[in-house]
């Protein structure tokens, strides 16, 4: 705090921040949201600081400090006094908080968007092989037969590694005939065809002047579709004040977990929806995106790299960027992947960062606007 002003024989004192430590908080944050790569987990963020004998106010970092770090809401502008009892340093109940502005080290919507990635990562919300394995296909690959994700199974003592229907395994045979499927094969198969028939120069080309051209079609839908986000967008806002409502009211528990996580996805999905409807409203006003053979073939060199030769975590993450499902039966595979997608990767100057997933939901389809890509049943029969 400094002294901003004097008022008879007291100071006026007011927060500021500290530029050193801010610097930190910023790092942080910006290694948790993956903007310098993929995401960091909190671990791993405080061996970062340690090993480079940076510390927080003179304490080496810890998982705890990290976490508790990215769980400060005055990060983003807004803190909270009174949270303990003088008397017995108790912890009082949120409803008794009092919060006040602070300047702010680090936008809400990054803050929301962290807390919702670390909730996405809790081990009794999300199989830590899907938030953090090598498997290439985890969340995207499904049973042709019943719809289920297929996940890992292993054999022989973990010395081989299969795609399995999750309904088999978890079920028997009577729930689904499921299928069996070598890991390695069938990320070989998914990603040497989708680079030969989508990610080759010609054939996208084709692709996108016909998803391009059909773009005076879309112009009334997107419209349709731009009330809708903000319609979303001010329902979203409307539950987060309802909620807050039912906590000053004594209805709800300020301290239940399940409404702090109903609060955080409902701030994230507001977010999300503004930044939806933003970007659409851009849409609508500049037009199709600029598509040139110079940004296609830019497009298809990196993302045969990723795809070929990158690290497992990156090559997992271009898969999902690219690719919303791959349905598998013992006759085909079937890959479904959006077109409006690679049109926007295609026209901008940069590629965007691979996506992180946030949550685990079966049934979620990031894109509505999803094109089968078939691949033809030739070559391609399965063993069960």
């Amino acid at each position: 705090m400094e002294t901003k002003e004097r008022r008879g024989n007291k100071d006026k004192r007011v927060l500021i921040v500290d530029e050193a430590e801010a610097a930190v908080v910023r790092k942080v944050f910006a290694m948790a949201a993956g903007e310098e790569g993929r995401p960091v987990g909190i671990k791993a963020i405080a061996c970062y600081f340690n090993e480079r004998g940076v510390t927080r106010r003179g304490r080496p970092f810890s998982t705890g400090s990290v976490h508790n770090l990215l769980s400060a809401t005055t990060y983003y502008g807004v803190h909270y006094f009174n949270q303990n009892d003088s008397r017995n340093q108790q912890p009082r109940p949120p409803s008794q908080w009092v919060s006040f502005a602070v300047p702010a080290i680090v936008p809400e919507e990054k803050f929301n968007a962290v807390r919702a990635l670390m909730q996405s990562r809790d081990p009794k919300r999300m199989p830590p092989r899907v938030a953090n394995g090598p498997t290439l296909l985890a969340g995207v690959v499904r049973c042709g037969y019943c719809g289920a994700a297929m996940i890992q199974n292993t054999g022989k003592g973990g010395r081989y590694r299969y795609y399995c229907c999750s309904r088999k395994l978890k079920e028997g045979i009577t729930s689904c005939r499921g299928i069996r499927m070598p890991m390695e094969r069938l990320d070989d198969i998914v990603v040497s065809e989708v680079a030969k028939r989508v990610l080759e120069p010609t054939r996208l080309t084709e692709m996108l002047e016909v998803y391009i051209r059909t773009g005076a079609e879309r112009e009334a839908g997107n419209r349709d579709r731009l009330a809708k986000l903000r319609r979303d967008h001010e329902e979203a806002r409307a539950s987060i004040t309802r909620l807050l409502e039912l906590v000053e009211k004594g209805v709800m528990d300020a301290e239940d977990a399940s409404l702090r996580e109903r609060l955080t996805n409902l701030k994230v999905r507001r977010d999300e929806l503004g930044r939806e409807a933003t970007e659409l409203q851009k849409h609508i006003v500049s037009g199709e995106p600029q598509v040139t053979p110079e940004k296609i073939e830019r497009l298809t060199r990196l993302l045969h790299d990723k795809l070929l030769s990158g690290s497992d975590e990156f090559r997992q993450a271009y898969t999902r960027l690219i690719m919303d499902e791959v349905i598998v039966t013992e006759e085909e595979i079937r890959i479904s992947g959006s077109k409006a997608v690679l049109a926007r990767c295609a026209s901008e100057d940069e590629i965007p960062a691979a996506p992180a997933v946030l949550s685990f939901v079966q049934e979620w389809r990031a894109r509505r606007d999803s094109n089968p890509w078939p691949l033809p049943s030739e070559g391609n029969a399965l063993s069960s």
